[in-house]
């Protein structure tokens, strides 16, 4: 549900980063929903905020330094720690430098 929750991916619906860092948290509140309502002592379910990639997964042609990546999906990982994700993780990464 977050996997293109970041900046770039929201300015093209006309969000603002405070819009984005909300529908984050919106959609971790979501997953705490469905976790309190199945999750048992057999199946324990862990909260997990995905980020993707800041540009197109496979296309590899622009690629920012490991500091510009920090900051970029910092932002991000700051609205999901806030609304209380067990963990982020990083799927399709295009390449080192970002994840």
């Amino acid at each position: 549900m977050t996997w293109r929750a970041s900046a770039d991916w929201g300015a093209r619906l006309g969000m603002t980063r405070d819009e984005v860092a909300e529908a984050n948290r919106i959609a971790i509140d979501l997953m705490h929903e469905i976790r309190d309502a199945r999750e048992t002592a057999r199946c324990p379910i862990v909260v997990s905020g995905q980020m993707g990639p800041r540009g197109d997964g496979y296309d590899p042609s622009s690629i920012m330094t490991p500091e510009e990546a920090e900051d970029y999906h910092s932002h991000q990982v700051r609205a999901l720690e806030s609304a209380g994700a067990d963990m982020v993780s990083a799927l399709t990464m295009t390449n080192a430098n970002e994840a």
